[in-house]
């Protein structure tokens, strides 16, 4: 009975450190969002992953971003290890205090970025050509923050009529 009552204790000690490292952390974090991860200069690298097709492809990624009023602009270069490039534009305008929009010239309608508790999320549907799904349209769900050491990380999952088809990982520096 005695040794159940110190694991509580010590369960409850344990989650109240997690509990006050976890709101400080949120107090660090909260101003972080879109423009803070992507204006300016940013290199990144990472890998796109679909094991379900074979594929898995390492990128580096050079992102330069510029705000004006209420519109960042972000252009992307990005550089597969097998060769291919390509190089897109983001224009993403403020629609409300932690709300944007953006517009690229592969996605279909509008992308949505929500900015809260220093994360970052990122919806949109972009026309995608490739070997292995041919010409298709696919959902990204893009989450973002910024890490401990001030790098930030983008994780993406990749879907297919709400299925999950693949996944990227990029980690950013200044």
């Amino acid at each position: 009975m005695r040794s159940r009552f110190w694991m509580l204790a010590c369960g409850v000690a344990g989650l109240t450190s997690l509990a006050s490292t976890s709101s400080d952390a949120a107090k660090t974090r909260s101003s972080f969002g879109l423009v803070q991860a992507f204006q300016g200069r940013t290199y990144g690298v990472g890998a796109f992953s679909a094991p379900l097709f074979g594929i898995h492809r390492t990128v580096r990624t050079t992102l330069t971003g510029s705000l004006s009023g209420r519109q960042l602009t972000v252009f992307e270069k990005i550089d597969f290890t097998d060769g291919e490039r390509q190089r897109k534009t983001w224009r993403f305008t403020k629609v409300a205090p932690g709300e944007w929009v953006g517009r690229r010239a592969d996605v279909v309608g509008l992308a949505k970025a929500t900015e809260q508790d220093g994360v970052v999320t990122l919806t949109y549907d972009a026309h995608v050509s490739s070997s292995a799904l041919g010409d298709t349209v696919l959902s990204f769900y893009d989450v973002i923050y910024r890490r401990a050491d001030g790098k930030v990380v983008n994780e993406t999952t990749v879907s297919k009529f709400g299925i999950p088809v693949g996944s990227v990982s990029l980690l950013f520096r200044r």
